[in-house]
Formats: C-alpha cells, sequence, structure tokens
C-alpha cells in the first residue's frame, strides 16, 4: 500500500536540449526565413536551459533538493545535436548511448541517497 511506503525516491531529469538553427538553440522564425536550416549545433550560449533552472529553483524554494536528486543531462546533451529526428530538433532518435546517460543518471541520483550528493552527473567516456 502506497500509503504505508516511507521509502519513495524521487527524481527529476532535466530537459534536454532543442537543436534549431540558432546560436542558443531555440526557434527563431527569421533565421529560418533566411538560412532554410531548421536543425543544427548550438554556436552559442544554450537558451533552453530555463525549464530546469525554473525546476531547481522550486525545489530549492520548497526546501526539496536534497529529498528530489536531479539527473543531469542537459549539458551533456548539446553536442549531439545530430541524433534529433529529421527537421525535428527537440526530439531524440533512438541511439543506445544516450539513454546510457539517463540510466546512468537514475543509477547516480540512487545512490546518492546514501552519499547525500545532491546532483548526479555523467560523462562521457
Amino acid at each position: 500500500n502506497a500509503q504505508n511506503y516511507y521509502n519513495w525516491k524521487i527524481l527529476f531529469r532535466e530537459t534536454e536540449p532543442q537543436h534549431f538553427n540558432s546560436p542558443g538553440g531555440a526557434f527563431d522564425m527569421a533565421l529560418y526565413k533566411k538560412t532554410g536550416k531548421l536543425c543544427g549545433p548550438i554556436s552559442g550560449e544554450p537558451n533552453t536551459r530555463y525549464r530546469n533552472q525554473e525546476a531547481v529553483d522550486y525545489l530549492t524554494q520548497q526546501n526539496l533538493l536534497s529529498r528530489v536528486k536531479i539527473i543531469s543531462q542537459y549539458e551533456q546533451l548539446i553536442p549531439l545535436y545530430q541524433i534529433h529526428y529529421p527537421h525535428d530538433c527537440t526530439h531524440y532518435c533512438y541511439a543506445p548511448y544516450r539513454f546510457d546517460l539517463t540510466w546512468d543518471g537514475m543509477l547516480r541520483a540512487l545512490h546518492s541517497y546514501e552519499d547525500e550528493v545532491e546532483v548526479a552527473t555523467f560523462a562521457f567516456p
């Protein structure tokens, strides 16, 4: 019974970066009309990470950051624009190593409950 179970572990998986053909990765209609390119690498400061920052801010304000572990993946996915579906700069194609990032992050986050580490991170070998 869920009401009697007190060992719940809650994780937040960061959102993934978009890779529209703009310096920050967000969609820019004027740039698309000018270049005709929809997707591409992020060449400037990524400007689609605000969702993750809002989640961290909320967890901090609610004093939950130590209880809700974060699966970090946004920064690691910035260079991987080429694994999006064709003409879809938001959703990713299936790639086993991409999910390794999520699974490894989940494992690290769960272990961090024991180790008292607040943010689980993964680096490609």
